[in-house]
């Protein structure tokens, strides 16, 4: 019951989506040098209410591309002032009828990210879409292995967070990685994919050095 959706809550999530989009929009968009990372959040926490939705999760942390020092949003936005040259991080959450969508996008702050965070995105996106395929009805939890194996084998990266975890109401099972590259290992739960359930891609990539990181992922 609570893996497979029913039409009415697809429908309902679907619009949490939709809502989440234009919260990750509004940050995108008004996100200046100077600002706190708590004056984001009220822009996401803004956009939600105004799209007809309500906040759920609003995890967001900037760091120096140069000299990063945050490799995963805070679940906690701070006072810290954004600067030139920087990266925010990002996972956003708003829902509608109590339904969210999520999404996860990094911005860079005052002009172009850097080679290095350019580099992590791209491979981020090719990661995202490549799994996102795999994800076919009948297919299985190796399959999402195989397609994530077959971008970042070799590529230098590690991952942190959940590659592939459930959705709905609440983050839900399963929770699968490619567990060779991940820095934090969880049970590997075997799972055959059916029509109606909801899932979160979300390819979250750390250099070799693990100082820079990244997440781009939505459900």
């Amino acid at each position: 019951l609570r893996r497979v959706k029913s039409p009415e809550e697809l429908e309902l999530l679907r619009q949490g989506a939709r809502i989440t989009d234009a919260t990750v929009a509004a940050l995108a968009s008004h996100t200046r040098p100077g600002m706190t990372e708590c004056q984001l959040a009220g822009l996401v926490h803004r956009a939600a209410w105004e799209h007809g939705g309500e906040p759920r999760l609003t995890f967001l942390g900037s760091t120096s591309m140069e000299d990063p020092d945050l490799v995963f949003p805070r679940q906690q936005p701070s006072l810290r002032q954004l600067e030139r040259g920087d990266v925010v991080l990002t996972e956003l959450s708003a829902s509608y009828g109590g339904y969210p969508g999520q999404i996860h996008r990094p911005v860079a702050v005052g002009g172009a990210p850097t080679a290095e965070y350019r580099a992590l995105f791209e491979l981020a996106v090719e990661t995202f879409q490549a799994v996102v395929e795999s994800l076919q009805p009948g297919g299985t939890d190796e399959d999402v292995r195989r397609a994530a194996r077959q971008v970042l084998a070799g590529r230098g990266v590690w991952t942190m967070d959940a590659l592939v975890h459930g959705w709905c109401l609440s983050l839900e099972p399963p929770r699968l990685d490619v567990p060779e590259l991940a820095t934090i290992r969880r049970p590997q739960e075997p799972i055959v994919f059916e029509p109606g359930m909801v899932l979160v891609v979300q390819p979250h990539l750390l250099s070799a050095d693990r100082r820079r990181g990244l997440q781009v992922g939505s459900v």
